[in-house]
């Protein structure tokens, strides 16, 4: 489990040690991760997960200082902003919502399927 070392232990809550994820989008090869708000403004921060990629840190201030005109343009009609925080939490909520629903459905079948194969018997 990884709990940010600066942060004091009574502020620790349930949320930090079991922490929910949420997909927003998937990187491909030659995406980049963390510009967007270089172009559009601030956005929502996010965490990258990831399953083997190699990441290349580079300064904001030092790549809006060296980007070209025609690379921030390109950047400007291919991004798009990410979601809210509060439209993360509703596609959250109805992702658990739906888990639940998808488990007492699947349940309420197989209760149902051996009432009746109890009562053929």
């Amino acid at each position: 489990m990884l709990v940010p070392l600066l942060q004091d232990p009574d502020d620790i809550t349930a949320a930090d040690l079991n922490p929910e994820f949420v997909h927003v989008q998937t990187l491909t090869k030659g995406m980049c991760f963390g510009l967007s708000d270089l172009i559009l403004g601030p956005q929502t921060s996010f965490c990258v997960v990831s399953n083997d990629a190699d990441v290349i840190l580079v300064n904001k201030q030092m790549y809006q200082e060296h980007a070209s005109e025609g690379l921030l343009r390109k950047m400007r009609q291919d991004l798009c902003p990410y979601p809210s925080e509060e439209e993360i939490q509703t596609k959250l909520q109805t992702s658990v919502d739906w888990a639940s629903y998808r488990q007492s459905a699947l349940a309420d079948t197989i209760k149902g399927m051996r009432l009746r194969r109890s009562v053929r018997v």
